[in-house]
């Protein structure tokens, strides 16, 4: 008999271990299917948003041949290059026009200050490139 009662309390004990695993195995398939109801639940809401977006998008339609218009491309380089030309011809020659304007005052000036007679030597003063002796000063 004690043999038969220490069999039933063993048999006992491993039953109650086996039913407490499969509880935890029950627990965690319950927990895993919530958790899975919940992703299901979001994966649907964020698919309804979706297809709502997509209900909202507007498909382009392709053009047809009567809607297209083929215009021939202008080659504007010649007219561009010379409208170049013409504002730099301009530009300097407005540049030159003001640099030489107060050349004849300033000539006279030199003349009065030119005296090939002054004795300090004060007198000898040329201005412009006829003061470099090689290109075109008086020739003693």
């Amino acid at each position: 008999m004690f043999v038969e009662r220490t069999k039933a309390l063993r048999n006992a004990t491993i039953a109650r271990n086996e039913g407490s695993a499969a509880r935890q195995e029950l627990e965690a398939i319950e927990q895993t299917l919530a958790t899975k109801d919940e992703e299901a639940k979001l994966d649907k809401l964020a698919l309804d948003e979706r297809n709502d977006k997509l209900k909202k998008l507007v498909t382009v339609a392709k053009p047809a041949e009567s809607d297209l218009r083929v215009e021939a491309g202008r080659d504007d380089r010649l007219l561009f290059s010379l409208v170049a030309v013409i504002g730099l011809a301009v530009l300097f020659g407005g540049a030159a026009v003001f640099s030489v304007a107060g050349g004849e005052r300033r000539a006279r000036l030199a003349q009065t200050d030119f005296d090939e007679t002054a004795e300090d030597g004060d007198g000898d003063f040329e201005p412009g490139p006829m003061a470099i002796h090689e290109i075109g000063a008086h020739q003693e």
